[in-house]
């Protein structure tokens, strides 16, 4: 009896029939804050417990906190010959790969810590109260304010086509003199924190703290947001931007209005795919790399990893289609008290049922069971006799199946 419950379990909670995120950090490392790959080494911040280090692409870990002046890590970036990152409070530099660390801060204090970081060989630029910048990996360090709102937090620095862009607490902020002075971007997004950006091809993508990812055709002087993918429910958080094998990944931040996990664009930013699938619900990505095998995306719920074929591979460019026959969209709102809207399509006509479980696999209801032809369709359901917590909806039609996960608040 107890072989055939953990059957039903595994075979319940197996979302997909191909390759997901998978977690692969110990406890210890729950809170990771960021990530960095140089070489065979990957190097994780995390917010309570310092740094840790994989040689192995992840399969285990080491701590490697000698010589730092705090535990909680806030970013990490390199340029192939030293490991960048900061505390909450100081810059810290590596050139051992993680043995010793030290703090640089000379030209700016203490107390200057960087967001994130733009490395062009021993230049650095770094984001933080203003905008850092070295010509000599992190030695010494010149502090840049002109022309950038009052009293800056820049979050992010980019360069595209020789300018460079900011963002900031208020908005686009852009540098046609390395930095040295800065002018407002165009309009659009001044009332937003500018998390993350990132060039692909002609546009300019910018993650905000509550609206979603907006996208620039012109260099900066035009923003719209982009609606195609990117999930629309309110204050979306868009933490973070990468590039894998030319196609760009967003990591969304933590959202308990429920969009959260990974998504995926192969045409310069204007349409997305959700690639989350394997990502715990109401986890937020706060930072992500890649190497020739594998992504990583670290998250308040550890650090997870995926191959890059299965990232980037046209097979699966929206990976929420497990069946090129079916597609099983995530609920909206989520979390939800107390109705919630679930939708499918279905490309062939079959018999087609969905069912509500609990996280003890237990089916909670039978929303649909029934012969339906091709075509899109949607269904109210209504959790009020439902206590908070996590649950499942599952399609299933013949030897496909499907899995999703949904949350109760009330």
């Amino acid at each position: 009896m107890q072989t055939l419950y953990t059957f039903l379990l595994i075979s319940l909670f197996s979302f997909n029939s191909f390759s997901q995120w998978q977690i692969i950090t110990p406890l210890e490392m729950r809170k990771s804050s960021c990530i960095t790959i140089a070489g065979n080494y990957i190097f994780v911040g995390t917010s309570d417990n310092g740094i840790y280090q994989s040689t192995n692409n992840g399969d285990t870990w080491v701590q490697v906190n000698n010589g730092l002046p705090l535990n909680i890590i806030i970013s990490l970036a390199n340029n192939g010959s030293r490991i960048l990152g900061s505390t909450y409070y100081d810059i810290i530099t590596s050139t051992d790969n993680g043995a010793n660390w030290s703090t640089h801060y000379n030209g700016l204090g203490a107390g200057f810590p960087a967001n994130s970081f733009l490395v062009e060989g021993n230049t650095v630029y770094a984001a933080g109260y203003g905008v850092y910048i070295t010509n000599d990996e992190g030695l010494n360090w010149t502090r840049i304010t002109t022309g950038l709102p009052s009293g800056p937090v820049v979050y992010s620095i980019i360069r595209k086509d020789g300018t460079l862009y900011a963002g900031t607490h208020s908005g686009v902020y852009y540098s046609n003199d390395n930095g040295l002075n800065w002018n407002q971007s165009g309009t659009g997004i001044s009332s937003f924190n500018i998390l993350a950006l990132i060039s692909a091809g002609n546009n300019i993508i910018a993650g905000t703290d509550s609206a979603g990812a907006y996208l620039s055709a012109d260099n900066g002087n035009t923003w719209n947001k982009i609606t195609n993918g990117i999930p629309q429910v309110n204050r979306t958080r868009v933490s973070r931007l990468i590039k894998i094998s030319g196609h760009i990944v967003a990591g969304l931040g933590y959202n308990p209005n429920g969009s959260w996990g990974a998504y995926h664009s192969s045409d310069d930013g204007v349409t997305w795919d959700n690639i989350g699938q394997g990502i715990e619900p109401l986890t937020g990505v706060t930072g992500m790399a890649a190497n020739s095998n594998n992504g990583f995306i670290t998250t308040n719920f550890g650090v997870y990893r995926r191959p890059v074929t299965d990232i980037t591979s046209l097979e699966n460019e929206n990976a929420l289609i497990i069946s090129k026959d079916f597609i099983l969209n995530q609920n909206y709102p989520n979390p939800f008290n107390p109705t919630t809207k679930i939708s499918w399509q279905s490309s062939v006509s079959s018999n087609q049922t969905i069912k509500i479980y609990d996280v003890l696999g237990n089916e909670i209801s039978t929303l649909i069971n029934e012969y339906k032809p091709a075509g899109s369709y949607e269904i109210d359901f209504n959790a009020s006799g439902l206590s908070s917590g996590i649950y499942f909806y599952r399609l299933i039609s013949g030897s496909y199946s499907e899995t999703k996960s949904f949350v109760v608040l009330k």
